[in-house]
């Protein structure tokens, strides 16, 4: 049987809002969709305000290469490529199966049909997507640790480089989709996984499969005042 785990990634750097009470929302979203044995784990060097939900761990001395990795050119790239750790041999600490979550989603209904595939690597397609068609959000992906090692050793900035030249161009999701996005099991478009670009601002009610709502870019769920979204924070 596996160990299941949710994992996201914290960090500030100064201008993002993605606090330590963000982290206990989605810990407190889970916890109430997901009724199974379960790690809720957060990766980060902040200590404080998390609450009892939430297993810290710090990011590995042997990741943060990622997060403050250069382009070939001299420019920095996102940060975001630290969770690509998660493709590491070592990340196994983190359980035999996990689902990594932005922190800026909302947990809104049952998770666990989400876990009736038993692939290795499992990604999400956004009804929206920019660039290459066959992109995979970095949002939500699930991942038998220890498995697709290559997404992670394979990472450096001239691969990077090499990615973007052919079309793949953003952060971590940019590279994920570039190493996997032919050949990977997708979630089938009905699962229950949104974004903003659904219209999710307009719902008066989310629709009967949601599960997974994703506020990328803005306004944030903390930003707006809905009903919908109040009962999925609560």
């Amino acid at each position: 049987m596996d160990d299941v785990s949710f994992v996201c990634f914290q960090w500030n750097e100064g201008f993002r809002e993605y606090t330590p009470e963000r982290v206990n929302t989605l810990a407190r979203g889970i916890k109430k969709h997901y009724r199974k044995p379960h790690r809720f784990i957060c990766v980060t060097d902040e200590t404080q305000g998390f609450s009892s939900d939430v297993e810290l761990i710090r990011l590995p001395e042997s990741a943060r290469w990622a997060a403050q990795m250069k382009s070939p050119e001299g420019g920095r790239f996102p940060s975001s490529y630290r969770r690509l750790w998660c493709f590491s041999k070592e990340a196994t600490c983190l359980g035999s199966r996990i689902m990594q979550l932005d922190i800026d989603c909302l947990i809104v209904g049952n998770l666990e049909p989400l876990f009736d595939y038993p692939d290795d690597f499992i990604g999400w397609r956004p009804n929206s997507v920019w660039g290459n068609s066959m992109r995979i959000g970095g949002g939500t992906w699930m991942l038998r640790t220890g498995t697709h090692t290559h997404v992670w050793e394979s990472l450096t900035p001239q691969g990077i480089a090499k990615a973007r030249a052919e079309g793949w161009r953003g952060s971590d999701q940019a590279w994920l989709s570039y190493c996997l996005s032919a050949t990977c099991k997708v979630w089938p478009k009905d699962i229950g996984i949104y974004q903003k670009q659904d219209k999710v601002y307009s719902w008066s009610e989310p629709p009967a499969n949601v599960k997974i709502v994703h506020f990328n870019g803005e306004p944030k769920y903390w930003q707006m005042d809905n009903k919908w979204i109040r009962e999925a924070v609560a």
